[in-house]
């Protein structure tokens, strides 16, 4: 008799305590809580505005682009853009080409001469 007394006792002391407890630990649950989602949003707003910044300073590529049209096209009127002159290549036939040393020799003159190497019979 005497244990149920005491557990009946213990839980009423539980069942008064508990709302107690509750009022007492809430409001710095609560106040905890506010804190990180504080944080949060501030992380978050600072984010949005560093990805709106870079947006707004990125190169517009519609500009970029036809800047690169127009000097292509400059450059291919003035004359400062020409191709190789494919006549003026070194020309090897394909067996000198399957001779390494041969091949070595006449790629180094190419370059020196500043002319592509070309390998006939390919």
């Amino acid at each position: 008799m005497a244990d149920d007394q005491n557990d009946q006792q213990a839980k009423a002391l539980i069942d008064a305590l508990a709302p107690k407890l509750a009022e007492a630990i809430l409001p710095k649950i609560t106040e905890h809580v506010e804190t990180q989602i504080k944080g949060i949003k501030e992380k978050n707003d600072d984010l949005i505005s560093r990805l709106q910044k870079a947006k707004s300073e990125a190169p517009d590529m519609d500009k970029l682009l036809a800047e690169a049209e127009r000097q292509l096209q400059e450059r291919l009127k003035g004359g400062s853009f020409k191709m190789p002159d494919q006549s003026a290549a070194l020309t090897i036939d394909k067996a000198a080409a399957r001779d390494p040393k041969t091949y070595r020799a006449a790629k180094a003159e190419a370059e020196k001469r500043g002319v592509p190497l070309h390998i006939e019979g390919r």
